[in-house]
C-alpha cells in the first residue's frame, strides 16, 4: 500500500502512481486528500526543497488518518491489510513520529 498525495507542482507522479498499480494489481494506491493551506508557490521557486519539506510537515495529520484507518482494517480481521512499516524519502522525516505513533519502524 502506498500513501500518495499530490504535488501541485508534480502532475507527473500521478501519473506514474497509476501506471505503476495499474502493472502489479498487489500495489494499492491510498489517496491522501488535499492538504489546506499549502506552503506558498513562492518558496517552491525560491527553496524547492524547503517547499517540499513544508508541504510535508502538512500532509502529517493525513498520514495519521490513513494509518489509523489502514490499521482499523487489520484489526477487523481483513486479510488484505498489513502495515508493517513506513518506507520514507528523506523529505519525509517528519512523519517518523507518526510511525512511532503506531509502533511502526520507519525506513529512510
Amino acid at each position: 500500500t502506498i500513501l500518495h498525495w499530490t504535488l501541485p507542482l508534480a502532475p507527473h507522479a500521478d501519473l506514474f502512481a497509476k501506471s505503476l498499480i495499474a502493472s502489479e494489481p498487489r500495489i494499492r494506491l491510498f489517496a491522501l486528500p488535499d492538504i489546506k493551506n499549502p506552503p506558498p508557490l513562492e518558496l517552491f521557486f525560491k527553496a524547492t526543497e524547503a517547499y517540499v519539506l513544508e508541504f510535508t510537515k502538512k500532509t502529517v495529520p493525513l498520514v495519521r488518518d490513513a494509518l489509523s484507518t489502514l490499521l482499523s482494517y487489520r484489526d477487523q480481521g481483513s486479510d488484505s491489510v498489513r502495515v508493517a512499516g513506513l518506507v520514507l524519502d528523506f523529505f519525509c522525516v517528519p512523519l517518523i513520529q507518526v510511525g512511532n505513533e503506531f509502533n511502526l519502524p520507519s525506513y529512510i
